[in-house]
C-alpha cells in the first residue's frame, strides 16, 4: 500500500488518499471514504507516490513503457518512457515530495536519480546517476529528502559494501551538481 495526492474526481481538488494494490485491483481511498477500484494496464512491481497522483512500476517493462501514472481516479492510467532509451531499472524509492524517484540498473551497476514529468507526456529522465559499475548491487535501503528549495540530500545504505552514501544533489543550470560523502561501518 502507498500513500498518495490524487486530484479528486472532480478534478479541482488536491486530496490526500490511501491507495492499496492486491492482485486484481489498485484500490483508492478518498478522505470522503469513496473507493475506487481500478484495474492496472499492467503486472505492477511497486507503487510510488509522486506530489501529486502515483506511478505504478510495470513489473514486465515491454518496449518503452516502464512505469504508470495516475492522477485522479476517473482519469486512463499514462505511460511513462525514459529518456534516451535507457531502463529506469528497479525502483528503490520516490521522492513525494517532488517528482522523483531513485533507481537501480543491474546492467550498468549504478543508482540513478529520475525526474518524472508531462510536457506532451509522461516522461522520466535521468538527472543524477552513479558511475557505471560503482554498485555491485542495489541499495538496502534508499531514501530522498528535499533541501532547500530546490536541493536533495538522498541516502543509500549499501549492506555489502557497509556504506552509507550521502548525496547532496542540486540543479546548477540544466545540470545536476552532487557533493558526496561514503560513510563506512563495521
Amino acid at each position: 500500500s502507498s500513500f498518495c495526492v490524487c486530484t479528486s474526481p472532480d478534478g479541482k481538488t488536491a486530496l490526500p488518499c490511501l491507495c492499496i494494490l492486491d492482485e486484481t485491483f489498485l484500490s483508492l481511498h478518498m478522505p470522503s471514504g469513496e473507493v475506487h477500484n481500478l484495474s492496472p494496464p499492467c503486472t505492477v512491481r511497486a507503487l510510488w507516490p509522486l506530489p501529486r497522483g502515483i506511478l505504478l512500476e510495470n513489473a514486465d517493462p515491454d518496449g518503452d513503457t516502464a512505469a504508470f501514472v495516475l492522477i485522479q481516479p476517473l482519469e486512463e492510467f499514462m505511460p511513462v518512457t525514459s529518456a534516451a532509451a535507457r531502463r529506469l531499472g528497479k525502483l528503490l524509492c520516490s521522492v513525494w515530495q517532488r517528482p522523483l524517484l531513485v533507481g537501480f540498473d543491474s546492467a550498468r551497476q549504478a543508482h540513478t536519480l529520475w525526474s518524472v514529468r508531462c510536457d506532451a507526456e509522461w516522461q522520466a529522465s535521468a538527472s543524477w546517476e552513479q558511475a557505471g559499475g560503482s554498485c555491485a548491487s542495489e541499495a538496502a535501503q534508499s531514501f530522498g529528502s528535499p533541501c532547500g528549495s530546490d536541493g536533495l540530500l538522498l541516502f543509500m545504505l549499501l549492506a555489502e559494501q557497509k556504506t552509507l552514501h550521502i548525496h547532496h544533489l542540486r540543479p546548477r543550470g540544466r545540470a545536476t551538481c552532487a557533493s558526496s560523502e561514503i560513510v563506512s561501518f563495521a
